[in-house]
């Protein structure tokens, strides 16, 4: 698949939220939502982030019991 960038404005959160949940399951993984509130502030939610903080979270568990197991499999001190 190609990179590229897709825009679309939304005038209800609601919608963006839904617009970018039907395109990640449509497979496209890199959507972030940006937003600006009523006062000027920028808010950006990339679901990238998170999701690839809690790959890394899961991966180091696993990875640590994989190897407790294979300790107390093997009988190494």
């Amino acid at each position: 698949m190609e990179a590229g960038i897709l825009i679309g404005y939304f005038a209800k959160r609601d919608e963006a939220r839904r617009a970018l949940r039907k395109l990640q399951r449509m497979g496209f993984r890199r959507a972030a939502l940006v937003s600006k509130t009523a006062d000027g502030d920028v808010r950006t939610w990339d679901p990238f982030l998170w999701r690839r903080a809690f790959g890394a979270t899961l991966a180091f568990i696993l990875f640590g019991v994989l190897a407790g197991v294979a300790f107390i499999g093997l009988h190494w001190p």
